[in-house]
């Protein structure tokens, strides 16, 4: 097997991205190389074409296990590096509908095509024990929430907090195309 390796985002790309309504998932510091692989493989399998990673030692790179995980998706996802998140975010302000997950978001998921009804989506996941930063937070235009049990006066409330970052990617591109 051989390592892909990943180009850096430049505003040819983006500027692609806007022309042909393509929709991208951007990680904030996901760490697990299983995740990445996972996140990758829902992206091919959902026909999201394009991931961006950042070049930070939080975040993790394509490995064997990544790769692996990923079970083919890899050669249907363009997979692209920057240096920073907020540059990104700021740069495609206008341009893409920027929306953040967060477990204090008062907006549904299953809201997100009427967000992004004439503009294509730039999606931020975060990191598995703090998801995205108060930062990166700031630049979106949305941020949404993977609707739980508990949510709702009388229900129980969930067992746990959240979904898995790779988990909860597969739901939002989901909604994303239906």
């Amino acid at each position: 097997m051989s390592h892909r390796k990943f180009c850096p985002l430049n505003t040819d790309i983006t500027q692609q991205w806007v022309d042909e309504k393509q929709s991208a998932i951007l990680l904030d510091r996901v760490g697990n190389a299983n995740n990445l692989g996972a996140i990758i493989r829902s992206a091919a399998f959902f026909g999201i074409q394009n991931v961006v990673i950042p070049l930070d030692e939080a975040q993790s790179s394509i490995t064997t296990s990544s790769y692996r995980v990923a079970e083919g998706g890899m050669e249907f996802v363009h997979v692209y590096s920057i240096k920073s998140i907020e540059k990104l975010l700021e740069a495609m302000q206008g341009r893409m509908v920027r929306i953040g997950t967060s477990l204090d978001a008062k907006e549904s998921t299953a809201d997100l095509k009427k967000m992004c009804a004439d503009k294509p989506a730039l999606v931020v996941l975060g990191n598995e024990e703090n998801g995205i930063s108060k930062e990166v937070k700031l630049h979106c235009d949305h941020l949404v929430i993977i609707p739980f049990s508990g949510m709702n006066a009388g229900e129980d409330a969930p067992k746990v907090d959240s979904l898995n970052v790779a988990q909860a990617a597969a739901v939002i591109m989901y909604e994303l195309r239906k």
